[in-house]
């Protein structure tokens, strides 16, 4: 039995950056969630790395769907239905220059959350320095900038969780998951 409401998921998509030297590239998954009847309006990066990465998550919360505690807007699914859902996602990758289209990103985050490694920081003031960031808050020493389209690497330089992905347009929902049918025992 579940004890709060279910996360409800929107809408996701999935943006792939350039190919490596290697061959191998990074993908960007987003998705928009709230609970029932209140989405949130920004999408919230879930996944920032290789593909073997972003099924981790899809698993994690493929058990969620599982045990109704995240559903999709035409109600619940098994985590088979869910990871089907992904699979399909995964046929329809969009590259990461896309993103500025459907997105205003805004990176943010504080400088006193990063004081607690020196590499961290060090990586922090470096790409202040090197990219412009505004001081918006100078007690708690936040920083943020908007990324432009030719600021895409920057998006690699930063941990996911300072991302802020405020849509310019509503995103039309591909797969919006398979319609439930009616169990009939007769």
């Amino acid at each position: 039995m579940m004890i709060g409401m279910p996360i409800i998921e929107h809408n996701r998509r999935i943006y792939a950056f350039d190919k490596n030297q290697y061959g191998s590239q990074d993908l960007l998954l987003l998705v928009q969630q709230g609970v029932e009847g209140h989405p949130d309006p920004n999408w919230t990066p879930l996944s920032l790395g290789w593909e073997y990465q972003l099924w981790s998550i899809i698993g994690e919360r493929g058990g969620l769907a599982e045990a109704q505690e995240l559903q999709l807007l035409n109600g619940e699914l098994t985590i088979e239905e869910y990871v089907q859902l992904y699979r399909e996602e995964l046929k329809n990758i969009h590259p990461i220059q896309e993103i500025f289209d459907a997105f205003e990103l805004l990176i943010r985050f504080s400088l006193n959350e990063k004081e607690t490694c020196e590499y961290s920081l060090q990586k922090y003031q470096t790409l202040i320095k090197e990219n412009d960031f505004v001081l918006v808050d100078a007690d708690q020493r936040i920083y943020e900038k908007v990324l432009m389209s030719g600021e895409v690497e920057i998006l690699k330089r930063v941990g996911y969780e300072e991302m802020i992905f405020l849509p310019r347009k509503t995103i039309v929902v591909p797969n919006p998951g398979k319609e439930l049918e009616q169990l009939s025992l007769f």
